[in-house]
């Protein structure tokens, strides 16, 4: 069925197309009229039948609304998307700074070694010329 042919089986216009509610009272209205349980005539359920198909193809072609609770879960899961990368970040700095803190820790005690062989060998060498 034809968004046209569906458009005129419910009795809406064109700028109806895109609207849930229109799209659901019309289908409910002409519903009344053709339900079996209202209807004795013996083609009711194929007009029934065409009804529900006419609103199942009005309501799959919809355009998907663009509203502020999308908007809102949006930017929500960017925002979380967000938080897990800072905390992802700060934990990689933490890390470098805690190597970078051994790194320096490894290079003072290289350096207060070497100032004490340093200073033992000059207490030696004066030593030496002492005795």
């Amino acid at each position: 069925m034809m968004i046209v042919e569906a458009l005129t089986l419910l009795g809406l216009s064109w700028s109806d197309k895109d609207c849930t509610q229109a799209i659901t009272r019309a289908w409910k209205l002409k519903l009344l009229c053709a339900h079996p349980d209202k209807n004795s005539s013996c083609d009711a359920v194929q007009q029934t039948q065409r009804l529900n198909q006419a609103k199942e193809v009005l309501l799959a072609n919809l355009k998907e609304p663009v509203g502020t609770s999308t908007i809102l879960e949006q930017l929500k899961k960017q925002q979380e998307d967000m938080n897990r990368v800072i905390e992802r970040m700060k934990q990689e700095m933490q890390e470098r700074q805690i190597r970078q803190a051994k790194k320096r820790d490894r290079q003072f005690v290289e350096v207060a070694k070497k100032g004490r062989e340093a200073v033992l060998e000059q207490r030696v060498r004066s030593r030496k010329r002492r005795d």
